[in-house]
């Protein structure tokens, strides 16, 4: 994977093998004192994909969907505004996401 970068070379970004193992191995996560573990919490969630996949948001949130069995929500193929995503959450029934900072600003400003 590689970044952006607007100016100059794209710089290699590495996702360790690590971070993905990490994901399997907290499924067999046991509770403390009753306390639900993460994997309890996201298992079976509507997530929305709202980061492409060559991001690595977007690698990681497919990733966690994977391993937690979620559904994944696709968005429209159109640039994502705060609007956009709302119609996503509503539509899609979503219950959980990673979004741009420049959409949750977006969303800030909405009565």
């Amino acid at each position: 994977m590689h970044t952006s970068r607007t100016t100059g070379t794209p710089k290699t970004i590495v996702i360790p093998q690590g971070v993905i193992t990490g994901l399997d191995a907290s499924q067999k996560a046991t509770s403390l004192y009753g306390t639900a573990t993460t994997s309890d919490y996201f298992q079976g969630l509507r997530c929305f994909l709202a980061f492409p996949l060559f991001h690595a948001a977007g690698i990681c949130r497919i990733m966690t969907a994977l391993y937690f069995k979620q559904i994944a929500v696709l968005p429209p193929p159109i640039p994502l505004t705060a609007e956009t995503a709302n119609e996503v959450y509503i539509h899609g029934k979503v219950q959980v996401s990673d979004l741009p900072p420049a959409v949750l600003v977006e969303i800030s400003k909405i009565p």
